[in-house]
């Protein structure tokens, strides 16, 4: 799982998922599902917000200037089927709004109902929350050069950061690397935040399953070299961020 921090909560992929016609009304009505996913993104820091503040959890989430520690908010399975859901409501709406004889009223009403059910859900199971937020990694390059271990091939990589006290963030981008015959692979890794102190490296080739390949966090500015592919151990989908604590919306009952 990733942090809110790391950016975009849901992917097209997974609004297709949910709604298999979003692409076809999306060419239809020269509708953008990447401006509706951004609009969700920013909706989704405005309604954590305001429950933050309207809760009375601000001690225990945070405040950075005025504002709340939302870097510390665990992207959950309830938070990404919120939204989702309610990137489907923008589309709809924008889609209904654009058309004067209501052809998307249905399913506009439909997926605003299921979003603000998605969002009852999320506040009484709970936004998973970390004190200590690892962001996700980022490879600058992959340099591939004469003279190594690894065989002719298409080479999938990525990276995720790792604190100095080994927590671990979310996987990086997967990239690319195209090798000849005994050829080296270097990865460069990328921008990082404060209190990283190094990186770990999966990889996979032909697309199969990236297995982690250095048996400890390579310490950066280190470079590090990729030789005869290692398989088994650790997979890249077997992490997920620690919860510290779970931000929950208080209910009050009346006598009766």
């Amino acid at each position: 799982m990733a942090i809110l921090s790391d950016g975009a909560v849901s992917t097209i992929d997974e609004i297709l998922q949910v709604d298999g016609g979003a692409q076809d009304v999306s060419r239809a009505e020269g509708i953008s599902i990447e401006t509706k996913l951004r609009l969700a993104d920013r909706d989704c820091r405005l309604r954590l917000s305001g429950f933050v503040f309207n809760q009375g959890l601000e001690a225990r989430l945070g405040v950075a200037n005025g504002v709340p520690r939302l870097d510390r908010v665990i992207v959950s399975e309830g938070l990404k089927k919120w939204h989702s859901l309610h990137t489907l409501e923008l589309m709809y709406s924008d889609a209904h709004h654009r058309t004067a004889n209501g052809r998307y009223a249905s399913k506009y009403q439909h997926f605003t109902g299921l979003a603000q059910t998605a969002w009852e859900e999320l506040l009484d199971t709970g936004v998973p929350c970390t004190y200590n937020p690892v962001a996700r990694g980022a490879i600058a390059e992959l340099e591939v050069s004469m003279g190594g271990l690894v065989a002719a091939g298409a080479y999938q990589v990525a990276i995720r950061w790792v604190d100095a006290k080994g927590r671990r963030g979310e996987l990086s981008e997967v990239r690319v690397a195209t090798a000849t015959a005994d050829s080296t692979i270097r990865v460069h890794p990328g921008q990082h935040g404060a209190g990283v102190t190094a990186y770990d490296v999966y990889a996979a080739e032909g697309g199969g399953v990236l297995w982690r390949q250095n048996a400890v966090g390579v310490g950066l500015p280190t470079l590090y070299e990729l030789g005869a592919l290692v398989h088994g151990g650790e997979s890249a989908g077997a992490w997920a961020e620690e919860v510290d604590f779970v931000l929950r919306r208080s209910k009050v009952f009346g006598r009766g």
